[in-house]
């Protein structure tokens, strides 16, 4: 049986650098975009679900990408482990930074269209013991 999502939302969360960009064959062709976005956001934006559980943050990239990548790009954060949560308004989308124990994870979502999940993440942070 899975745990029910308290709230959730689509986003795209910035997945840093681990060294160059690796390209395909077919990737020669959408390189020179695939390395500007890497060296000017620091990485890759992947789409998927950002999911407020009872006690933690799960983000699950959406089917495609779960299928191309080796390696898992879920991740999840404790609730008490959120020490902050800062918003940057942009004109169609805003950046939102999640600073943890861990580390930042960063993410896009559409504007206007996740103002009450992230009511609800701050409130569970309160709940859960984190820092204001």
């Amino acid at each position: 049986m899975t745990e029910e999502a308290l709230a959730q939302t689509i986003v795209a969360w910035l997945k840093r650098n681990d060294g160059p960009p690796r390209v395909s064959l077919l990737g020669i062709f959408f390189a020179p975009a695939r390395w500007l976005g890497h060296y000017m956001h620091g990485g890759a934006y992947v789409p998927g679900d950002l999911r407020l559980m009872r006690d933690e943050l799960r983000f699950d990239p959406d089917r495609l990408r779960a299928k191309l990548h080796r390696q898992s790009l879920s991740w999840s954060v404790p609730l008490a482990d959120i020490a902050a949560v800062t918003r940057k308004s942009g004109l169609a989308m805003d950046t939102i930074e999640i600073r943890h124990a861990r580390g930042v994870e960063t993410i896009k979502a559409i504007k206007g269209r996740d103002k009450a999940f992230f009511a609800q993440l701050d409130a569970a942070r309160q709940a859960a013991g984190a820092p204001a």
